[in-house]
């Protein structure tokens, strides 16, 4: 071991081999051990164990979930979790730089970073010129203040914006940081809903490609008529803010919108995929038909499809359009 550094299972195998000794890896390991020879930079389990211990003796240990978060978390209560994503936002720059040949990215955006209250609808917005975790970490910061209620975990995808510093912001609060599944939107549905939103009421109409400056002072409007103004389908109508209000006075009422609109999304989902059922006994029959005149027409006599495509519209199957 002290000459050639060799692990527990090349120095079992020698030992078998040259010395007729038959002593397996883990009583190698753990002579080793004991005779101070494993050094924690060699061992990969002993780094891992010795990294986990410097994790555990930190003040604020982060909360790390690799997982998505649990659906009983969505509409438990106010603050118990927030998801969070950035947003491209189109800007105006005087003097775009340019090297190697690409134009960057930040020259023609700024950055949205949005926080949604998962049961309340409640929004906050901060913007940015750059993407990376501290300005991430800058923005949470900011929209904490301006949150009404404490805030329990996070769930965020897998962006550099929410890394380092980001992570560090939410270990000293104790937050709990869940991630989605990579190329998932749907693991963050309302956020991602919510950009939506942001883009057809807000950029669309007139908050494109202005100074950083005007930008951010339009988006602080928005934030305002998202939570005050706004009413929300999902809200039974209310705006975030009257929900909000009105879960703190009956708790009750503001579990039974929730339901109620739960349900709702249910049915929609299933009349949706009814909807694209073909259900009529005419409409599978003609299909039928064209199908076999199609298969089995060969090259020495073509069938006229014409006819059957015409029952196929007939019967509302198929449009010319």
């Amino acid at each position: 071991r002290d000459e050639y550094g060799w692990g527990k299972e090349s120095i079992s195998t020698v030992l078998k081999r040259d010395y007729t000794l038959a002593v397996s890896s883990s009583t190698v390991g753990r002579y080793l051990k004991k005779h101070r020879r494993v050094c924690p930079k060699i061992s990969g389990r002993n780094q891992k164990a010795w990294l986990e211990k410097n994790i555990r003796e930190k003040e604020k240990m982060p909360l790390t979930v690799k997982y998505r978060p649990p659906k009983q978390l969505k509409d438990y209560l106010p603050g118990a979790l927030m998801e969070k994503d950035m947003k491209l936002a189109p800007t105006k720059r005087k003097t775009p730089r340019k090297s190697d040949n690409k134009y960057h990215l930040q020259d023609y955006f700024n950055y949205q970073h949005s926080l949604i209250d998962s049961f309340t609808r409640i929004k906050f917005m901060e913007l940015a010129e750059t993407p990376d975790s501290q300005n991430s970490k800058k923005a949470f910061q900011k929209m904490k203040q301006r949150s009404p209620f404490e805030i329990g975990s996070i769930n965020t995808d897998n962006g550099g914006e929410n890394g380092k510093n980001f992570k560090n912001e939410l270990a000293q609060n104790e937050i709990v940081h869940f991630y989605s599944r990579q190329g998932a939107p749907t693991d963050n549905p309302r956020v991602e809903r919510s950009h939506l939103t942001d883009e057809k009421e807000f950029y669309s109409r007139g908050n494109s490609f202005l100074p950083f400056k005007e930008q951010k002072e339009a988006l602080k409007k928005w934030e305002y008529i998202y939570n005050f103004i706004r009413p929300h389908q999902a809200l039974g109508n209310l705006t975030p803010m009257e929900f909000y209000r009105l879960w703190e006075i009956n708790p009750q009422k503001a579990y039974e919108i929730k339901n109620k609109y739960q349900t709702y999304l249910v049915k929609q989902r299933k009349r949706l995929a009814a909807s694209r059922r073909i259900k009529r006994k005419e409409q599978i029959e003609n299909l039928m038909r064209f199908i076999d005149a199609k298969l089995n027409q060969d090259q020495a006599r073509k069938i006229n499809l014409k006819p059957y495509k015409l029952e196929l519209i007939k019967c509302q199957l198929c449009s010319w359009t």
